[in-house]
């Protein structure tokens, strides 16, 4: 295939994959089951913003954890009062790197839709890259789990500064990032992995998730993956040596009735 063919595919694929990411968050409105009248009227207000101005605010810090500030960056529509529906945009990176600036023009995208939209940072793991087989890693799970959920929560308490709607908010993550976004949609305060990031009071609870190819269950992906190495470094062992932390870690451990729509 020529290098064109190859861009063309690229930008299909990314056309097709954020229409339906933002198919998925159109139904934040129902999922959070206001009247109808309010439901219409919310969703009138989302629509006026389309195509709008929008504000930036970056380096935001949601949390302080061991003297590291976490960052996120906000884009928010002009048009209107809101509140609008909050999407918020997890990068992916083997959960050691990756950095949230890389989705800065998506929530650019995301906010002349409608929708107040953040890309989140959170501690990155660290290890010896030139004896990774053998290694241990610091800043391993369950810490990116603890800060995106310190994010939402962050989001919800300050939603009414950025003109956001607390009950409606979307998440949507790549790879490490989509594992991330399973574990914000699928655990819940009794789960054990909310950490101490930051308004502890607050809901961390999405209303909508969106994985692209995130790992669902962390056993299976460590036998079935070339870079089992990375699954081991997370863990804290192999499926053998640390069969709890793959079983917390692990999204479909934490399936239930009430989870929000998944894609």
């Amino acid at each position: 295939m020529s290098s064109v063919s190859h861009a063309s595919a690229r930008v299909c694929w990314r056309s097709l994959l954020f229409g339906l990411a933002f198919a998925v968050l159109t139904l934040l409105p129902a999922v959070s089951a206001p009247a109808a009248e309010e439901t219409a009227t919310k969703s009138k207000k989302t629509a006026t913003a389309a195509g709008a101005r929008v504000a930036t605010h970056n380096d935001l810090t949601y949390s302080t954890v061991d003297g590291e500030e976490l960052k996120l960056d906000l884009a928010v529509p002009t048009a209107g009062e809101g509140p609008y529906p909050m999407v918020v945009f997890i990068h992916g990176g083997g959960w050691a790197g990756g950095n949230r600036v890389s989705f800065r023009s998506q929530i650019q995208q995301a906010a002349r839709r409608g929708y107040v939209a953040a890309t989140v940072s959170y501690r990155l793991m660290q290890y010896d890259r030139e004896n990774k087989e053998t290694t241990t890693a610091k800043k391993a799970f369950p810490d990116q789990v603890h800060d995106v959920k310190a994010a939402i929560r962050w989001l919800r308490a300050n939603a009414a500064e950025y003109h956001a709607d607390p009950e409606r908010i979307g998440v949507i993550g790549f790879s490490a990032g989509g594992h991330l976004v399973l574990m914000l949609g699928l655990t819940d305060e009794d789960s054990g992995l909310e950490g101490e990031g930051g308004n502890p009071k607050v809901s961390s609870r999405v209303q909508a998730v969106v994985n692209v190819f995130g790992p669902t269950e962390m056993k299976s992906a460590w036998k079935q993956s070339s870079v089992a190495w990375i699954y081991r470094l997370f863990m804290g062992g192999t499926p053998e040596e640390a069969a709890e932390h793959y079983r917390l870690a692990s999204p479909v451990t934490w399936v239930s009735k009430d989870d929000p729509p998944v894609l």
